[in-house]
């Protein structure tokens, strides 16, 4: 409130200085100016959770909660490169920077993203903005979370078979950490571009001194993702098994909220082994400790499809291009369907990431982190904007969760983007069964003139 009421009043003196100043060279140049003013916020901590990690295991870190967001450096440079500023912390920042009138680029992060590192959680945000003269510009931009967290346990049972065990964790040739059996730190890695993280597990059996080792490629990894790899071993007698896995992701989608139980994806327990879920598995319909939570592994995941373009259907995974004129009036909608019979809709998250609105808009109505459109908070402002005109997505009378299909009518925000301007926007959408599965799409709609 305080950088706020200096912001406005040095905007007023500057009004006043404007107003009064005679016509000489150096106030002429004065006038070419405008003046900046930053609000810098971070978004998805990661939070401790159980996660599976045997008794013999230290608990993991939270090294996210030592990020310091005035710690973060800032920079702006003009698109044309012409003008360049750097701070190499955001305390150090003026509240109002004075800058000459142009188009530019601002950048915020807590460093540089590594590869591959220990307890080095990387935030980033990037914007445009504008600044006109005369104009005070107050720009408001959220670093958000842009690597990808692991962590690696041991099970009692394995530490007791085997010896030298090693977790080797890599993203690429570059990007590599080993996780010993002691080893209680976080690694943090850079999303690789194919998306996939390689773990190679080895170690020697103590009966017998036999080198083992297997590997396991986790795909579809994005930033924000906290992915628990709990290893472990599957015996057959006394004398042989088979390692096992359990990757158990849990994505954080705002800041620093414990999810609840059906935000985690736990890849069927400790049934199976790492190359195929069924191979040496005795009770293919739950394994060892089924229980409440367990599913038969045939148990489909929800769809998620491009229902209807206009009264077509669409591919999900193609961008949607529209002109402005188009995107105001169109029909866009995506089908969400569950397995049924039991199995309902339990959580549709959505994110929507529209750089054409800006955050101070997004955020007064209550769309700017992801919301659950299944479990939303009646006095929330999400609630309210998503039930009422002229979006009416959500319906107070027909519950989404519990439901086993459901049309996300995403037409009704093209009229507002429409209005905006041009640009890419995109929807993700993941949805999450009463089961426990759950499947993700992300809807990429294009803006032309």
């Amino acid at each position: 409130m305080k950088r706020l009421a200096k912001i406005l009043m040095l905007s007023s003196v500057a009004v006043m200085m404007f107003t009064a100043c005679s016509k000489d060279n150096q106030k002429e140049k004065e006038v070419e100016n405008g003046q900046l003013t930053l609000s810098l916020k971070k978004e998805g901590d990661f939070v401790i959770t159980d996660g599976g990690v045997t008794s013999s295991q230290a608990p993991m870190t939270k090294a996210a909660a030592s990020v310091d967001l005035s710690a973060f450096y800032v920079e702006v440079e003009s698109t044309d490169g012409t003008w360049y500023k750097k701070w190499n912390s955001y305390s150090e920042m003026p509240e109002v920077v004075t800058l000459p009138a142009d188009e530019y680029v601002i950048t915020a992060a807590n460093g540089t993203l590594q590869k591959a590192q220990w307890e080095a959680p990387f935030y980033l945000g990037e914007r445009s903005f504008s600044v006109d003269i005369q104009e005070l510009a107050s720009v408001s931009l959220t670093a958000r979370l842009a690597n990808v967290k692991v962590t690696v346990a041991f099970s009692d049972e394995f530490l007791s078979l085997l010896d030298d065990v090693k977790a080797i964790v890599s993203n690429d040739v570059d990007g590599v950490l080993e996780f010993s059996a002691s080893e209680t730190r976080a690694g943090y890695f850079a999303v690789p571009s194919d998306k996939t993280l390689t773990v190679t597990i080895t170690a020697k059996r103590k009966s017998t001194g036999e080198f083992v080792q297997e590997t396991l490629h986790i795909t579809d990894i994005e930033a924000r993702q906290w992915h628990k790899i709990n290893v472990g071993v599957a015996t057959s007698g006394s004398a042989s098994f088979d390692l096992i896995i359990d990757d158990e992701m849990i994505e954080k989608e705002k800041d620093v909220t414990v999810p609840d139980a059906d935000d985690i994806i736990d890849n069927n327990g400790d049934n199976g082994n790492w190359d195929d879920d069924d191979q040496g598995d005795d009770n293919p319909s739950g394994g060892e400790g089924e229980g409440e939570g367990d599913e038969p592994q045939d148990t489909p995941a929800p769809v998620l499809a491009g229902a209807s373009l206009n009264g077509s259907a669409f591919d999900l995974s193609q961008p949607v291009v529209l002109t402005q004129a188009e995107a105001s009036n169109c029909i866009l909608d995506v089908s969400i369907t569950a397995a049924g019979g039991d199995i309902t809709i339990q959580n549709l998250y959505v994110k929507i990431n529209a750089p054409s609105i800006p955050d101070v808009m997004l955020e007064e109505l209550g769309l700017l982190a992801e919301f659950d459109m299944a479990n939303l908070d009646p006095q929330s402002v999400t609630y309210a904007t998503l039930t009422n005109e002229p979006i009416c997505l959500v319906d107070p009378a027909s519950p989404i969760k519990g439901k086993v299909a459901h049309t996300f009518s995403v037409g009704k925000f093209m009229g507002m983007l429409a209005g905006l301007g041009t640009g890419t926007n995109s929807f993700s959408i993941k949805v999450v069964d009463s089961a426990g599965k759950s499947a993700q799409a992300t809807l990429t709609v294009t803006i032309t003139e």
